[in-house]
């Protein structure tokens, strides 16, 4: 099998099955199964998914094991020799998953690739192409207050003939990584229930003197927060 499309859901309401009916179109592009981690949702959105009907592979935990130990939870069981790292609510546009899945198949056992984000406005979300982040930047992002972005020419992240762009940091709301890149770098830090998971995966792989790099042209919408939003206060302690 071509590529695991991993994602990880905690509450993300009613709204969830038509997000995944959207990913599953976009997915046959590519051959794919997409794992879905349901992080034992008290909303209704894990059995929502679970009787879809949906070709989904639902996996719904007792307890909310955070966003790191949810996506090592659905790479455990996934068949596919890239994986494919998602937000439930990061919504690809049409080529978008297989420029994704191309770029990691092309290098899959030194380097770790990351979509671009689009906000709600349609700019660029400098999340997805940031520097690794200082104590200081931790401490005004715990105030939800965005990182500073590192490609200066942004319009070149929207096209798709360029290659990846080596970039410090990617967005943990879009990655792909070669099954053997996985092996050598190993899963996520389980330790970090919620937020930052993705900058220590970024910071190994290039002490590990693999490449981290932005896919031009693997667009993704996406709003950002469905489901820490619902829980405010969690959130705002997992960040600071």
């Amino acid at each position: 099998m071509r590529a695991s499309l991993l994602i990880v859901n905690f509450n993300g309401g009613s709204e969830l099955p038509a997000s995944m009916a959207a990913l599953v179109r976009e997915a046959r592009a590519i051959e794919s199964e997409i794992v879905v981690w349901d992080n034992a949702s008290t909303d209704g959105s894990g059995a929502l998914l679970a009787e879809s009907g949906l070709p989904l592979r639902v996996v719904r935990s007792n307890d909310n094991l955070g966003y790191a130990a949810g996506m090592n939870g659905a790479a455990a069981i996934a068949r596919g020799e890239t994986f494919v790292l998602l937000n439930s609510d990061a919504a690809p546009r049409p080529g978008a998953l297989e420029a994704l899945v191309t770029a990691a198949e092309g290098d899959p056992r030194d380097a770790l690739f990351g979509g671009v984000l689009l906000r709600s406005d349609g700019a660029v979300d400098p999340n997805c192409h940031r520097a690794l982040p200082t104590l200081a930047d931790i401490r005004r992002e715990a105030w939800f207050r965005p990182p500073k972005g590192v490609v200066e020419n942004e319009a070149a992240l929207h096209d798709r003939a360029r290659k990846p762009i080596p970039v410090p940091a990617v967005s943990g709301a879009v990655m792909a990584i070669g099954r053997d890149a996985w092996n050598t770098l190993g899963p996520l830090d389980a330790g970090f229930f919620l937020y930052h998971e993705d900058s220590e995966w970024c910071r190994r792989a290039r002490e590990k003197g693999m490449t981290v790099a932005v896919v031009p042209g693997a667009l993704f919408e996406h709003a950002g927060g469905e489901s820490t939003g619902q829980n405010e206060g969690p959130a705002f302690e997992a960040r600071l």
